[in-house]
């Protein structure tokens, strides 16, 4: 997952989306907590993903 997000193409569009989303920077925090493991956040970010990707595309 590292190699998707901090790709030339895919950064900026995930900072934009990290930035934005109340629920990413939760899970976040959660893992820093120790309340959920790596493999939770990976699924959270790439069910995420396909909404992100169409919004950056789109411009909004």
């Amino acid at each position: 997952m590292r190699r998707l997000i901090f790709s030339r193409r895919m950064a900026p569009m995930f900072r934009r989306a990290f930035a934005r989303s109340s629920v990413l920077k939760g899970a976040y925090l959660d893992l820093m907590a120790g309340r959920i493991e790596y493999p939770g956040l990976c699924r959270l970010v790439l069910r995420r993903l396909p909404r992100t990707a169409l919004r950056h595309l789109s411009g909004r």
